[in-house]
């Protein structure tokens, strides 16, 4: 994983992020292939008295799987 951004700003903590790994194992659901693969995400986490309180997220991954299943 490569962190690309972060923001932390008015209670909030924002990242974006590369992951790329060799599909190996089962993702999703969908057994390996042993492809090469990588995926962006934004990720939003509120902070609230010092912790974590909520997050929310946007990923790549359904993306991911339409590529593994067409090569």
């Amino acid at each position: 994983m490569q962190v690309e951004d972060r923001i932390i700003a008015g209670g909030k903590v924002v990242s974006r992020t590369t992951h790329t790994a060799i599909h190996s194992g089962t993702f999703r659901g969908f057994p390996p292939t042993g492809k090469p693969f990588s995926y962006r995400t934004i990720d939003i986490w509120r902070v609230e008295n010092g912790k974590f309180a909520e997050h929310w997220d946007i990923s790549e991954a359904e993306e991911v799987l339409r590529r593994l299943r067409s090569d």
